[in-house]
């Protein structure tokens, strides 16, 4: 799997090391609902379980230019049945942001999940203080669908989260797709 200027490989062990590092820096941890910093023991026993885990597809985010990993990516909660998947993103590495990769991932991955994995829906939530990811999803092909108020205890108080998502028909209409 590749875009424009990211090539998408499968998470392995020996990557573990690295998303440690990124979920532990506090300036990436606060944009995300990572309360605590990890140890890479229990984000070991973590990839043990998910590796197994059917309703998910974990990714690393490789530069192709550097050949450097930047970050990670994939689906959660995916409803095989529903045909319906959130996916998520999280550029680990701070001199990476800015350069919107962010968009250009989440758009492939709304592409890719309605065009050759056939969902139907997508939906994602994002902090409501992360106002780059929120401007990176609707760019992305995301509308914004709602606000769930003080939905989660996140860095010491409650925050509301936005709610976005699409339907294959309405992203495949708008980037003239299929």
């Amino acid at each position: 799997m590749e875009s424009e200027r990211i090539l998408f490989k499968a998470l392995e062990k020996e990557d573990l090391p690295l998303r440690v590092e990124w979920l532990n820096n506090k300036i990436v941890r606060d944009t995300l609902f990572v309360q605590f910093p990890l140890s890479l023991k229990e984000t070991e026993a973590w990839y043990e379980r998910v590796v197994q885990d059917n309703s998910r597809r974990d990714l690393m985010l490789v530069e192709k230019e550097t050949g450097k990993a930047i970050g990670f990516a994939g689906y959660v909660n995916i409803d095989w049945l529903n045909r319906k998947a959130e996916p998520f993103i999280a550029i680990g590495d701070t001199e990476a942001w800015g350069k919107r990769y962010g968009t250009e991932v989440v758009h492939y991955l709304l592409d890719y999940g309605f065009n050759e994995l056939g969902f139907n829906r997508q939906y994602g939530f994002i902090l409501d203080f992360n106002k780059g990811a929120v401007k990176m999803d609707l760019r992305a092909g995301f509308e914004e669908e709602g606000l769930l108020i003080d939905d989660v205890f996140v860095h010491g108080k409650f925050h509301n989260r936005i709610m976005v998502g699409v339907t294959r028909d309405k992203f495949n209409k708008r980037f003239d797709k299929k």
